[in-house]
C-alpha cells in the first residue's frame, strides 16, 4: 500500500474573487467525491463506521484509536466548489501523474504551476486575504471510496495506532475554517489519481447537486447529474454545471431558494446564516409539485426568525409574481391570523403579513382604476382574479365591486368574454367572434385591445 503525503498549510487570508477559469467546471467523479467529503462533513462518526464494514484497510491500523478519534470530531459546514480550486487541483495532479506524488513542484518541469499550493491558488486568482488553505494528494486509489477512506484514517506508519502524525489529511476533510474546495480525479494507469485543493473565504454560499435518483438509493452516483436547473436566490441566479453541482454565494439575512427545470419546481427556506448551506435538487415523480410560497411559510413557520415585514419585503416579488401564490399567501395568513394552534407572536407574524398583502391589493385596485380606462379589459381581467382572492373581506369587495359595475354593459362583457377565451378559441374563431362584435357600442380602447391580440395571433 502506498503511503499517503499530507501538508499543512499555513493560514494566510483571501477574499472570494469573481473570475472562473473556463473549462474548469466539476466532473461526475469530482462531485461524487464531493459528495462523499460533505457526507463525512456532517457526519463524522456515521462515515468512519461505515468505512470500517466496507473498507479492507491496513492490518496496522488501530481501529479502535480510530474510532475514538472521530468521536471527537464535530459537524461542519459543507463544502462546495470553487472553479479556479478545481483549476489549481487539475494541474497539480497533472505535475504528479508525470512527477511522482509530492505537494511541491519543480520549476522548469513539465506541467510546472507553482512552487506550493499558496503559488498555485494565487496563480489562479485567489491573491487577496487568502484565510487558510490546505492540500491532500493520492496517487494510487483504487476508487472513489478507497480515496476517502485513506484520507479519513490517514494511514501509515510514522505515527500512532498506524495513523500519520497528526492526521493532516482527515484535519483538512473536517476543518471549520474552510467552504470551499477544488477537485481532480484523473485515472492514472489502475489506479485514480486525486488531489484536493481547500480554501477559507469570508463569503458563505449554498451548493449541493441536482441530479435523477434513477437507481432509487437516496445519493447522488455519477451519471445522474441534471445540469442547467435554474436556483434562484434573491437577486442571483445561477444554473447546475453539467454533473449537476452547483455555488452560489448568500448574505446573511436568508431567503427563499428557489430550483426550476422545465415544468419542476423545488423551493426551500434559508435562515439568516453566515456558514455554507447545502440544497439539492432531486428530480423524481414524487417531487414535482411547485411549493408555493404559503406552503412553505406553513413548513418553516416555526423557524423563520425574521420578523414579518422583513420576511414579505424579501418575498414580495416572488409571492406577488402571479395569482396561484397570491390566494394562497392571502388564506394562508388569513388563516394562521385567527388560529388557536400557535402562539400569539406566531399569530401577529401571520396578522402583519396579511395586513401587508391587504395594502398590496388596495394599491394594486387603485392603480387598475387608472389603467382600465388605457387598457379595460386586461385591467378588467386582473380586477376579477383578485375579487376570487378578497372575496371574504369586505372593504376590498365593496371598491372592486364598484368600479367593475361600471364596465358591464353587455357590449363590453360579450368582448370581454372573448378577451378570456382568446387563447381556446384560436386565431381563425377568434378574429370570426371579434368581427361579429357590435364595435360602434364599444369604446376605441376595447376595440385596440382586442386588435392588438389579433396581431399577436395572424392567421396562417
Amino acid at each position: 500500500m502506498k503511503k499517503l503525503v499530507f501538508i499543512l498549510c499555513t493560514s494566510l487570508s483571501l477574499t472570494l474573487l469573481s473570475q472562473e477559469s473556463e473549462n474548469s467546471t466539476p466532473t461526475d467523479q469530482e462531485t461524487k467525491l464531493l459528495e462523499l467529503i460533505n457526507r463525512f462533513r456532517a457526519q463524522p462518526t456515521r462515515e468512519a463506521k461505515f468505512i470500517l464494514e466496507q473498507i479492507n484497510i491496513p492490518d496496522f491500523v488501530d481501529k479502535e484509536l480510530f474510532l475514538e478519534e472521530i468521536s471527537s470530531l464535530k459537524p461542519q459546514q459543507p463544502l462546495f466548489f470553487d472553479r479556479r480550486l478545481i483549476q489549481a487541483a487539475r494541474s497539480h495532479n497533472k505535475y504528479q501523474m508525470l512527477h511522482g506524488q509530492g505537494h511541491t513542484q519543480e520549476k522548469g518541469k513539465q506541467g510546472f504551476t507553482g512552487k506550493n499550493i499558496k503559488r498555485r491558488i494565487n496563480k489562479v486568482g485567489l491573491t487577496a486575504q487568502l484565510l487558510g488553505s490546505g492540500e491532500n494528494t493520492y496517487m494510487f486509489a483504487q476508487n472513489l471510496f478507497h480515496a476517502q477512506a485513506a484520507f479519513i484514517i490517514d494511514w501509515g506508519q510514522d505515527g500512532s495506532g498506524g495513523m500519520q502524525e497528526g492526521r493532516g489529511h482527515r484535519l483538512n476533510l473536517i476543518s471549520p475554517n474552510y467552504n470551499l474546495v477544488g477537485l481532480a480525479v484523473e485515472r492514472s494507469d489502475k489506479y485514480l489519481a486525486i488531489t484536493q485543493n481547500f480554501a477559507s473565504v469570508q463569503a458563505a454560499c449554498i451548493g449541493g447537486v441536482a441530479y435523477e435518483d434513477k437507481n432509487s438509493n437516496g445519493v447522488y452516483d455519477s451519471g445522474e447529474g441534471i445540469g442547467g436547473v435554474r436556483v434562484d436566490y434573491k437577486n442571483k441566479t445561477t444554473f447546475t454545471w453539467a454533473s449537476g453541482a452547483y455555488t452560489l454565494p448568500i448574505d446573511e439575512e436568508g431567503g427563499i431558494v428557489h430550483f426550476s427545470f422545465k415544468k419542476n419546481f423545488q423551493t426551500y427556506f434559508l435562515n439568516k446564516n453566515s456558514t455554507n448551506v447545502k440544497f439539492d435538487y432531486i428530480q423524481n415523480k414524487s417531487n414535482t409539485h411547485k411549493l408555493t410560497y404559503a406552503e412553505l411559510y406553513k413548513r418553516d413557520f416555526e423557524k423563520i426568525n425574521l420578523s414579518a415585514l422583513d420576511y414579505f419585503r424579501i418575498y414580495k416579488d416572488k409571492i406577488v409574481s402571479n395569482y396561484d401564490e397570491l390566494r394562497e399567501a392571502f388564506k394562508t395568513t388569513s388563516d394562521l391570523s385567527s388560529s388557536v394552534e400557535i402562539t400569539n407572536q406566531q399569530r401577529e407574524h401571520a396578522k402583519t403579513i396579511y395586513g401587508a398583502l391587504k395594502k398590496y391589493f388596495t394599491s394594486k385596485i387603485h392603480f387598475l382604476k387608472r389603467r382600465i380606462v388605457i387598457k379595460p379589459l386586461s385591467s378588467y381581467l386582473a380586477l376579477e382574479e383578485i375579487q376570487k382572492i378578497v372575496r371574504n373581506e369586505p372593504t376590498l369587495t365593496s371598491e372592486l365591486s364598484t368600479l367593475m359595475r361600471s364596465y358591464s354593459s353587455k357590449e363590453f362583457l360579450n368582448a370581454y368574454k372573448l378577451y378570456k377565451q382568446r387563447n381556446e378559441l384560436g386565431p381563425r374563431d377568434f378574429q370570426s367572434a371579434v368581427n361579429k362584435l357590435d364595435v360602434t357600442q364599444l369604446s376605441k380602447e376595447v376595440v385596440f385591445e382586442l386588435q392588438s391580440e389579433l396581431k399577436k395571433m395572424p392567421l396562417k
